[in-house]
């Protein structure tokens, strides 16, 4: 590595300035980047990463201030700098009556907003016990209602793991 690095280095001091380049445009001068580097450490200059002081701190710090994560009671957040945001949680399903008779559903308002509700919904069952003693799975559903609200609809009370994945910015 230090080798492929002293090429590039060698190769910048001698380069030789280009005054046009394609079409005729006019190309910077090298000489600046020459004096910026000659402020840098030589072609000789051979410390490993592990010798750079605070170097690891440095690489989280970036790292963390790039990446987020909260945790909003039972909600937890994750935001990527490209924009990207998932969040996950529990629902507990609860009954509703309609004139069309009774559903199982629930509108779960998401602890963020999205910037669109152009969102992708995932979820899951849980594994409840009934009454009579024989364990059933529920059929469950989910889908963007709003850019903050999902519709969660299954055929059985009980509760479910979701997760959305959309843009925050």
């Amino acid at each position: 590595m230090w080798h492929t690095a002293q090429i590039c280095m060698s190769d910048i001091r001698q380069a030789k300035p280009k005054t046009t380049g394609a079409h005729g445009v006019k190309l910077n001068d090298i000489e600046p980047v020459r004096e910026l580097l000659s402020t840098k450490a030589n072609i000789s200059h051979t410390h490993t990463v592990n010798q750079i002081t605070n170097f690891n701190k440095a690489v989280n710090a970036v790292i963390d201030s790039a990446f987020t994560y909260q945790k909003i009671g039972d909600f937890e957040i994750r935001k990527y700098p490209d924009g990207t945001m998932i969040q996950t949680g529990l629902v507990v399903f609860t009954v509703v009556f309609t004139r069309e008779g009774t559903t199982v559903h629930t509108d779960l308002v998401l602890p963020i907003a999205y910037v669109n509700k152009d969102y992708r919904c995932f979820i899951t069952e849980r594994y409840e016990s009934r009454a009579s003693g024989k364990g059933q799975y529920n059929w469950v559903f989910m889908q963007a209602k709003t850019n903050t609200t999902a519709k969660v609809t299954s055929w059985y009370l009980g509760s479910a793991d979701w997760m959305t994945i959309g843009r925050w910015k």
